[in-house]
């Protein structure tokens, strides 16, 4: 069982058993998501907003796990919650922006990633997810800038460094065929 290979579920688990808080429930389903075992992440994240609704941590895990199982829909008002409830918190805004670019709204979603970014300038991630969303939209020079930011605060984010050479190469593409006619 992988409760019984992994340190980290077993201790999730084990402080979950006796007394379950919201947090340990929320510590246990990110042991659970961290395996890719979404349907126990969403149950513990699901009793998580049910000790308290409160907690911006429970919604922005049930969000992520609608999107992961290909819902993004579902988990645009779980999203929304965790924002409501943990508005200064950079992820949460982070998860919201990649459920509003699954659903097709990129300027919204780079809305959000931004507003990831103000909060915490050390957040890669959300910069990379704005390189990302540019690509999305073909723009190059816009990525190519986001890319660059994410890779100064982390050289290590593979993402972006793949962001990065795309939109290199969608730029160069870009010049090549020059202006229109």
């Amino acid at each position: 069982m992988l409760e019984a290979s992994s340190a980290a579920l077993a201790g999730a688990l084990a402080g979950n058993a006796d007394a379950p808080t919201a947090q340990s429930e929320v510590t246990l389903a990110q042991a659970y998501m961290s395996h890719g075992v979404l349907d126990k992440a969403s149950e513990h994240f699901g009793a998580a907003a049910r000790l308290d609704p409160r907690e911006g941590a429970a919604w922005d895990g049930l969000a992520r796990v609608w999107r992961e199982w290909g819902f993004p829909q579902v988990g645009l008002g779980d999203a929304y919650r965790a924002v409501y409830a943990s508005p200064a918190n950079p992820a949460v805004r982070n998860t919201l922006g990649t459920i509003l670019q699954a659903l097709g709204k990129g300027s919204d979603a780079r809305a959000r990633f931004a507003q990831a970014a103000a909060l915490d300038p050390r957040a890669a991630y959300a910069l990379n997810n704005l390189c990302y969303s540019w690509l999305r939209e073909a723009n190059a020079e816009a990525a190519v800038v986001e890319c660059t930011r994410a890779l100064e605060i982390d050289s290590d984010l593979v993402a972006a460094r793949a962001n990065l050479s795309f939109a290199r190469a969608l730029a160069a593409q870009s010049t090549e065929k020059g202006p229109g006619p």
